[in-house]
């Protein structure tokens, strides 16, 4: 489905039920893809800060959005993050886990 030059993801078309019409999903797109951006920036800034706690938090964010969007592929990243800054993992295992996930490359 597209909507002004906007997919809309099946998941969103699925999750919202009809309840929108396609200005409103528009509208929603416009918004979301923005926000999602600069929530990954937060959760960036967190992670080379080692602030472990807002970077769980905002990747608990993300899950919610990049479900909606159908961005399936970056859940486990998010999961991976969320869980390890939650249990104050630090950094070192966090990006074994991320490398593990090939999300991240090691470093020679």
């Amino acid at each position: 489905m597209t909507l002004s030059g906007t997919t809309v993801p099946l998941s969103l078309k699925n999750a919202l039920g009809g309840r929108l019409n396609q200005q409103q999903l528009a509208i929603f797109m416009r918004k979301a893809i923005p926000e999602l951006k600069r929530d990954y920036a937060q959760l960036c800034l967190h992670l080379e800060n080692q602030q472990w706690v807002e970077a769980s938090k905002v990747a608990h964010q993300l899950k919610a959005i990049v479900k909606l969007l159908g961005m399936d592929e970056l859940l486990p990243y998010l999961q991976t993050v969320e869980t390890a800054a939650a249990e104050g993992i630090d950094s070192q295992h966090l990006a074994d886990a991320l490398i593990q996930l090939g999300v991240l490359k090691r470093l020679a």
